[in-house]
This record gives C-alpha cells, sequence and structure tokens, in this order.
C-alpha cells in the first residue's frame, strides 16, 4: 500500500483518498501555492519596517517628503531612517536608538555630559559605527540646548580616525518668514571632522 497523500492532509480525507493520484497532485498543488502566498504575505509585512522595504520604499519616501527611487535600497534607507529620527523627541531612548542604529553590535550606551552640554555615544572598540550617517542624523535632531556629541569606547585605548570627513548643513527660511528680496538660504554651516 502506498501512500501519495501528505500526512498533514490524511486527517481531513476519508482513507478512500489517501491512493487516489488526482488527490495527490491536488495537494501537490495547494502546497505549492501556501507556499507562494506565505512569500508574498511576508514580502508585503517587509515593507512596513524600514530596513526591510523595498519596493515599498517609496511610500516611505513621499510619507517622509523625500525624493522618490533615487539611489540603492540602502542609500534610501538611510534617508529615511534619518528623517524618520529627526522627527522623534530628543530624549535617552531615542538617543539609544539611534546608536544602535548605526552600530553593527547594537550595544551601544548613551549619556549626557551636562557641563558640556554634548551627547556622549559609547561604543566597544571592536563595534563598526557609521559615523557620519550618526552625525547627519544627529544635527538634524540636536536641540537647541546640547552643543554637539561625542564618541567614546569602553576601553582604555584611543581611536584614530584616519578619515576627514566634511558636511553640510544648510537651513531654509520656512514659508512664513519668507519675504520678498529674500535669498531662500537661512544659513550654512561646514563642519569637517578630522
Amino acid at each position: 500500500m502506498t501512500v501519495l497523500v501528505p500526512l498533514k492532509y490524511r486527517k481531513r480525507i476519508p482513507p478512500i483518498h489517501y491512493e487516489d493520484k488526482h488527490a495527490a497532485l491536488l495537494f501537490q498543488a495547494l502546497d505549492a501555492e501556501f507556499a507562494l502566498h506565505q512569500s508574498r504575505i511576508e514580502d508585503m509585512r517587509d515593507q512596513f519596517f524600514i530596513h526591510k522595504a523595498t519596493w515599498g520604499l517609496a511610500v516611505w519616501e513621499k510619507l517622509f517628503g523625500l525624493p522618490i527611487g533615487v539611489g540603492t535600497y540602502e542609500e534610501r534607507r538611510l534617508k529615511v531612517f534619518e528623517k524618520y529620527y529627526a522627527r522623534l523627541p530628543f530624549t535617552p531612548s531615542v538617543l539609544l536608538a539611534l546608536a544602535n542604529h548605526v552600530s553593527q553590535l547594537k550595544n551601544a550606551q548613551v549619556e549626557e555630559v551636562f557641563d558640556q552640554k554634548i551627547i556622549r555615544f559609547i561604543f566597544q572598540l571592536e563595534d563598526a559605527v557609521d559615523v557620519t550617517h550618526l552625525y547627519k542624523t544627529f544635527m538634524k535632531m540636536r536641540r537647541v540646548h546640547v552643543h554637539g556629541f561625542s564618541i567614546a569606547t569602553n576601553a582604555d585605548e584611543t581611536i584614530e580616525i584616519d578619515e576627514r570627513i566634511t558636511c553640510n548643513l544648510c537651513r531654509y527660511h520656512t514659508v512664513e518668514e519668507f519675504q520678498v528680496g529674500m535669498t531662500p538660504l537661512k544659513y550654512e554651516d561646514e563642519v569637517t571632522l578630522a
């Protein structure tokens, strides 16, 4: 006696159909359709999360007012994350989430240095950190009472940065404050991290 119908379907059909070739083909086709349906559900679910979105990035970019479809998936995700964090409140938990976002090991720490009016991000020495993305996002969400940030490690060793990073920050006049004869640019800062 050869059983052609998979065991998971045998509970629901009469025993006479266990060896029926047509029933076996029907259940094989059902399995393929269920697998396809499940993969489509997972793909659609991934579009709700910025770090997994692919074809849904256009919706995220439109939501945050970014140019749609410019760059690779990773570049587009970074731009969406910058806008996302800039809208969040400036709280320790949000800063910790930002630090863990730019970190590979995801175990960063954040502390505020009150006398210097800066935020200190503390990473492990072995950690790979996207400093450029951290700087751009932090400067967009930074409040007036905070002068900047510093990066420290848990170890006693020092980190030497060989690259020079230059960021241009531009602020434009809002519609309410814009008047005839004004340039659209309010001010522009160029910061070089050496």
